[in-house]
């Protein structure tokens, strides 16, 4: 079963999330930090799955495209979308005071 919503207790209700915004919230829960931590979870898991990104409506089929393209939402997730989430406590900001917006390696 694909989900496409995550509830917000902010909002009191659900918050539409793409299939790699899930996979990053996945990689986060799974105590992956950074953007190119994130990245590679989520490869891992597409290439386990037999997924591949789509681009210009192709099929990207090596390893390191689909990286590279996955690197760069990642790095979006980890500026924009990661905030985000935890602003309406979807996902909890780690102990400590919360993550910094850079992408740690």
């Amino acid at each position: 079963m694909d989900l496409h919503h995550m509830v917000s207790p902010v909002t009191g209700g659900g918050i539409g999330l793409n299939h790699m915004t899930q996979l990053f919230v996945l990689a986060t829960t799974a105590g992956k930090e950074g953007a190119e931590a994130l990245a590679n979870y989520v490869w891992d898991f597409l290439d386990s799955t037999g997924e591949r990104l789509v681009r210009d409506g192709n099929k990207i089929e090596a390893k390191d495209e689909n990286l590279k393209e996955i690197r760069i939402l990642a790095r979006k997730f980890v500026k924009f979308g990661r905030p985000l989430l935890q602003a309406l406590q979807i996902i909890d900001a780690p102990e400590g005071g919360g993550w910094s917006n850079e992408a740690k390696r």
